[in-house]
């Protein structure tokens, strides 16, 4: 596999303080085969694409310190050419991690371990761009004059406390990485968390005497959901947000310059055929322009957002389990 483009999306995302300055980007990247995995990108020599090290193309103080390769498009393509590189430059020479910061330190020695759940709310989207299939494959709820339903619902994830005891709890470090997500594969007494999959919800620190503290961690879990199982309209990869890419506006190339369009629907041939635009958000391809309906179960885009920091869990909670897998874990599905 070869890398035929990179180009650079602006996006003017990070945060600066007196000290530090973050900027994430994102880079689109072509490519000429299917043959091999997103780890060829990582090692393209492509003169447009950003090798750690390298300084901000706007902002030569910050320089690349990690990146991430995750393919454009349905899961299931089997033409999938299209990648998005997702890159984290600061000016922190020591930073090995996009995410904020953590305990660090020593191990944690585990007293308990509670594994229960919490309920998140959702809703069920609808296929959008296609007729709804008949028979026990329809995949979208509707109503009997065929108007889309979205469903309202509730479904149990995971939730796990930890408890620790020390005599020097981490209370800076730990508060500052609140709200953070894995930026590693966690697994945790068997529970294995993928990238976003886990979040450092809640952190309470008690002192019980004798110069000693009760630390309590509880961390919020949230698997990856199947659009084949709650519809194409919407779908997470953990806890940062993915959408389908869709509108009821079009980039199209008019006159030379890009303009945007309303979408019309068309038949099978590519043929206008209503004089009235679409009133619902119709799939779009990377370049903004509305896919025809026959193609849109191959070529439809899904757009996925950093929106919650990382942090390294590996390094930021050196958890000892030893003394809690025999006789200190408790399981607790009472909901």
């Amino acid at each position: 596999m070869a890398v035929v483009s990179c180009k650079r999306r602006d996006n003017k995302r990070g945060n600066e303080t007196d000290s530090t300055i973050t900027l994430n980007d994102e880079y689109i990247i072509l490519v000429d085969s299917t043959d091999d995995e997103p780890s060829t990108i990582y090692s393209s020599s492509h003169e447009d694409i950003p090798k750690v090290g390298d300084p901000h193309p706007v902002d030569p103080n910050v320089t690349v310190k990690t990146r991430r390769v995750r393919p454009i498009g349905n899961a299931d393509a089997t033409n999938r050419l299209y990648y998005i590189m997702e890159v984290t430059y600061d000016n922190n020479s020591s930073s090995q991690d996009p995410g904020g910061g953590g305990g660090g330190g020593d191990q944690i020695n585990v007293l308990e371990v509670t594994i229960g759940a919490w309920w998140e709310d959702f809703i069920q989207e609808y296929d959008v761009g296609r007729e709804a299939q008949d028979g026990p494959e329809k995949r979208r709820l509707e109503n009997t004059a065929k108007d889309p339903i979205k469903y309202e619902g509730r479904r149990p994830q995971p939730l796990i406390t930890i408890s620790a005891q020390t005599q020097d709890p981490g209370l800076g470090g730990f508060v500052h990485a609140l709200g953070t997500v894995n930026s590693d594969r966690v697994n945790w007494l068997g529970m294995e968390f993928l990238q976003d999959q886990l979040m450092f919800d809640s952190y309470n620190a008690t002192s019980v005497g004798n110069n000693t503290w009760r630390e309590d961690f509880v961390f919020k879990g949230k698997y990856i959901v199947s659009p084949k199982s709650y519809g194409d309209g919407q779908r997470e990869a953990g806890w940062q947000p993915f959408f389908l890419n869709a509108g009821v506006w079009q980039w199209i190339e008019k006159d030379g310059e890009d303009q945007y369009s309303p979408i019309y629907p068309k038949d099978k041939n590519g043929q206008k055929n209503s004089t009235k635009p679409v009133s619902e958000p119709w799939p779009l391809d990377i370049n903004g322009v509305a896919i025809p309906r026959q193609d849109i179960e191959e070529k439809k885009v899904f757009l996925n957002f950093q929106v919650f920091p990382r942090t390294n869990f590996a390094q930021s909670f050196k958890f000892d389990f030893a003394s809690v897998v025999n006789d200190k874990l408790k399981v607790e599905f009472g909901l």
